[in-house]
């Protein structure tokens, strides 16, 4: 069986090493030389290509992807579309005169595209994706092994992979990645896997360079470079290891490449600065009585050599030293023969050799690509090769552009009806351009856009709406400060209802236009159409600063903004009531202090009012109005970070800065949990009743000293208008987001893997409704941005859901108080691989979205949105729900000592099961599964587990499961 293709995916990186000086050659050598440079000198002369110019460009477009060349000749080339609203890769096909053949998605939702390999059938492979999966197509990129993909089992850091084509369609693979095992694959022309996720033969991060040849019996050859050595691995057709090599190279081997000799054997070239080659059969016996080098001169960067075999079975060789490019050859019978002349070459920053191609027809490679990059821009190099070696006096230059902000993209070259074409992307203007160059300078295409995107630079947007226009505000980052020291400056833009901008140019603040540190960016609209912002700025000291902006866009007080205080300020929230602002600020994470603004000047002094909790704060602070008064709450521990133990402050004052009865002068602390215990604020909900914080309770274990926190349980607790507390029954063990409250109840928003259900709770924690959500989630979906309600009782909520591993999806829906749920056809607002900060303000029965989202990996956010929500039709209309059947109704005494009984009431008979769980949702005990009938039951439980061995004090719950009905839950407490 014979390859019909063989390619290996490289990472980037270099290094530079000094050159040595050379040894004596045999004089002949050198007669060879001089005759050689004698007769190509004036040939190279008159061969020497004028600058290349473009073929096409396509504006807007970032080409993130790869190409390749099909077997008639034609070409695709694959990228992730951003003008598709799924953002799914996108191939394009072209004939050998460049003319569009299809386009169309590989519905393969925001991934990246990382390899492209053509398949004999005229087909091709696709991998993608940062976990390296697979899919194989047809010639017109129709789906083939049923539509299914195969996992690599490898991440993308430093994934390296060699490929080759069987004659009857089967493809080997060898992978290699910095953190996992080096593996080999073997898959069949219909899709299976010879073994399910391939086999692994390096159970060792720093296997690199895989190389795979076929051997005439069917089976492979394999090598890789593993704790600075070349090992080889000689592979069977049933996938066995006939036998395995290793050699040791001085003082290090970084060059790993194989070559097939025919049916002879093969070829491996290794070394460290240095190539040494040496021959082998396909039993593994070498060839050759000794290694032999090409050159003593020093290789500059572990990826500048490349090797093939000639059409006579002699082994070549191109690398990239201190003084140009050189090309060497080895016999068959392990000779050395003459250097061909040097083609003189300046070393840049980071150049390598990118790859060898091919002419149709050809099995030598025509073109040597050479890729240059340095802080600012990128090169675009290519050589020609010939019988005589080099075909050109100098590199050509393919094409030029500025780098990236914050990476290089890996150009595509492929040889297309006898010419060396390049694919790159060029970034101008905030734009980023693709450029397909040829080396010939023949124009053949007009140009033709394909999509829009840029990179920019937005974050943590928020909207505040009065009734006549809605203010955007937005972070904007200095594109010339570093990631470890971010520079930031305040952005803010006016629209009207029907989504116009009114200001020409969006407002900068501070006036002066200067970046700062900056973050925590908030929004108030006022009765009269200004609006307030507040921000932070990591000055010395930090400080909160305010603007007031009219409603035509201008700047109302100081320039800079005003100072509203000063310190050692980690965090601060706000609330706003009848025209005046109530502030509360985290100082160093002991103390908090509480301000009023009226009229924009501080009420409380300069400091405001100081209070100190026993306790260190955990980073996170809240302000909320509660009927007229102030709540303050925060998570607190009694000392440093992560010792366990926290519990859940709070504080509620008065508009005259009086700490109400029952709250203590220093606030109260409520659920103080045992130790190993965190606690973290997932949002808070003010109710007619109080306030409803949801509280993620997480285990605190310790790995090599390191804290580590798991998430294990999602609770609602509701904090009344005296300071009492309660327990709403049914959300424990759940993730979900609070979506909003009124008089008869609060309304939630359930996660599962595969589903939402959006439920209503009463206030004494029973369940009023349920009604399924229908939007799909994806292993969980990623974040929750509320619900309001309109004046006509509508709630309309917004939601982050992931449809996969990488397609986060904005989407919001509407519900009703009497449990009707409506989600529009199109109610995706935004999809892109990365949405962050969305906010929602309402006004005039509407409400207004913004957020902003990128369309890339990377932490930059380039694009701002904002949307209109109007009211969604749904029925008012009560649900039919069925009464629970068995009903869960306390566990007395609780906290228990030695024993709690766990109190039933059965309305009608149905079959039941009674479970306790721990903290971690564990099975501790079951405790009944069987039928009740008609009824009230007690079943008691002493604190032990299945084995009858007593469980450790802490919490735990029942959980009751019966037919026909949502379970139930109760939280117990077991004391030592």
């Amino acid at each position: 069986m014979t390859a019909t293709a063989a390619h290996t995916v490289m990472v980037a990186g270099d290094r530079f090493t000094s050159p040595r000086r050379k040894r004596m050659k045999q004089h002949i050598r050198w007669v060879f030389i001089l005759l050689a440079l004698a007769i190509l000198a004036p040939l190279a002369a008159r061969q020497v290509w004028p600058q290349a110019v473009s073929v096409v460009e396509y504006e807007n477009i970032e080409f993130d992807g790869d190409g390749c060349v099909l077997s008639d000749g034609s070409y695709l080339l694959a990228w992730t579309d951003t003008k598709d609203i799924l953002f799914n890769a996108r191939i394009m096909r072209y004939s050998q005169a460049h003319q569009p053949l299809w386009s169309q998605p590989l519905s393969l939702p925001d991934t990246n595209i990382n390899r492209l390999y053509p398949t004999a059938d005229g087909g091709f492979l696709v991998v993608y994706g940062p976990y390296m999966r697979m899919r194989r197509y047809d010639a017109q990129a129709q789906p083939l092994w049923n539509n299914q993909e195969y996992g690599l089992g490898v991440y993308l850091n430093g994934f390296e992979m060699a490929f080759a084509e069987e004659s009857s369609g089967s493809i080997w693979l060898l992978c290699t990645a910095e953190s996992d095992p080096a593996t080999y694959h073997y898959i069949s022309p219909s899709g299976v896997p010879a073994v399910q996720g391939g086999t692994a033969i390096a159970w060792s991060w720093s296997a690199s360079r895989p190389n795979l040849i076929l051997s005439p019996d069917g089976g492979a050859v394999l090598s890789i470079i593993k704790s600075s050595q070349n090992k080889i691995y000689r592979i069977s057709q049933n996938q066995s290891v006939l036998w395995q090599q290793s050699i040791a190279a001085q003082p290090y081997s970084y060059v790993n490449a194989l070559a097939r000799d025919g049916a002879n054997g093969f070829y491996l070239v290794y070394g460290c600065h240095t190539l040494l080659a040496r021959r082998y059969d396909f039993g593994g016996q070498q060839l050759w009585a000794a290694d032999v080098e090409f050159s003593p001169e020093a290789i500059s960067g572990y990826r500048n050599w490349k090797v093939w075999r000639t059409s006579d079975g002699s082994l070549k060789a191109v690398w990239l030293a201190a003084d140009g490019l050189h090309l060497g050859r080895i016999s068959q019978d392990g000779t050395l023969l003459p250097e061909y002349p040097i083609l003189a070459m300046s070393i840049e920053y980071e150049t390598y050799l990118h790859d060898l191609h091919s002419l149709p027809g050809q099995s030598e490679p025509s073109f040597l690509s050479i890729f240059v990059s340095n802080s600012s821009s990128i090169k675009l190099l290519c050589c020609r090769l010939g019988e005589s070696g080099f075909l050109d006096a100098q590199p050509v230059q393919m094409g030029i552009a500025p780098r990236f902000p914050d990476f290089c993209p890996t150009p595509w070259y492929g040889v297309v009806s006898s010419k060396l074409l390049c694919v790159y992307s060029h970034l101008e203007t905030s734009q980023s351009r693709m450029l397909r160059v040829s080396c010939n300078q023949q124009s053949e295409l007009e140009s033709g856009q394909i999509n829009s995107g840029f990179y920019g630079s937005f974050d943590e947007p928020v909207i505040a709406a009065s009734p006549n226009q809605q203010l955007c505000a937005w972070l904007e980052k200095d594109p010339s400060s570093s990631s470890s020291s971010i520079r930031k400056r305040l952005r803010y833009q006016l629209f009207s209802p029907g989504g116009t901008p009114l200001l020409p140019q969006p407002g900068i603040l501070p006036g002066s236009g200067s970046f700062a540190t900056v973050s925590n960016l908030k929004v108030l609209a006022q009765a009269d159409g200004q609006f307030l912002l507040f921000w932070r700025e990591s000055s010395t000291p930090t400080r909160v600063r305010a603007q007031l902006v009219s409603s035509s866009g201008l700047p109302l007080w100081e320039p800079e903004g005003r100072i509203l205080i000063e310190g050692s300020i980690q965090n601060y929230s706000l609330s706003q009531v009848s025209g005046d602002v109530f502030i509360a600020f985290e100082l160093g994470g002991t103390n908090i202090s509480i301000q009023k603004l009226s009229g924009g000047q501080p009420v409380w002094g300069s400091a405001g009012i100081t209070i100190a909790p026993t306790g260190t704060f955990t980073g996170y602070i809240k302000l909320i109005a509660l009927r007229g008064d102030y709540i303050v709450y925060g998570i607190i521990e009694p000392g440093s970070m992560f010792t366990g133990n926290e519990s859940l402050w709070v504080l509620r004052f008065s508009p005259t800065g009086e700490v109400l009865p029952g709250f203590g002068q220093d606030g109260v602390s409520f659920l103080p949990v045992t130790n190993a215990i965190k606690l973290y604020c997932g949002g808070a909900l003010l109710t007619p009743q109080g306030l409803l914080l949801r509280l993620d309770h997480g285990f605190l274990t310790y790995e090599d000293q390191v804290p580590i926190i798991t998430v294990n349980a999602w609770i609602g607790h509701l904090i009344g208008m005296e300071g009492q507390t309660s327990w709403a029954e049914g959300l424990t063990n759940f993730k979900y987001y609070l979506l909003g409250a009124d008089a008869s109840g609060i309304y939630l928003r359930f996660v599962y893997p595969t589903h939402i259900v959006v439920r209503k709770y009463d206030y004494s924690g029973q369940q009023l409704w349920a009604q399924n959500c229908p939007i799909t989630s994806y292993n969980n979906d990623m974040g929750d941005y509320g619900a309001r309600a309109l004046a006509d009782g509508t709630w309309i909520g917004i939601g982050l859901v992931a449809t996969n591993d990488y397609s986060p999806t904005l989407k919001y829906y509407s519900f009703s108080s009497g449990g009707s749920v409506n989600v529009p056809a199109d109610s995706r607002l935004e999809n892109r691989c990365r949405v962050r900060s969305a906010a929602i303000a309402e006004s005039n029965d509407a409400l207004y979205a913004v957020w902003a989202m990128n369309n890339n990996y990377s932490f930059e956010y380039s694009h701002l949105c904002i949307q209109k929500l109007n009211a969604i039709p749904v029925s008012n209309e009560d649900p039919v729900v069925p009464a629970p059947g068995v009903r869960l109704l306390d566990c007395r005494p609780n906290p228990f000592v030695s024993k709690v009984a766990i109190n039933l009431e059965s309305i009608r008979g149905a079959s039941c099961r009674l479970v306790i769980y721990n903290l971690r949702g564990q099975k501790v005990k079951e405790l009944k599964n069987t039928r009740l009938e008609q009824g009230s039951y007690s079943y008691s439980w002493d604190g032990s587990d299945e084995a009858g061995v007593p469980v450790a004090s802490g919490i735990y719950f029942a959980r009751l499961t019966a037919e026909g009905q949502k379970p139930q839950s109760s939280k117990i407490i077991k004391l030592k």
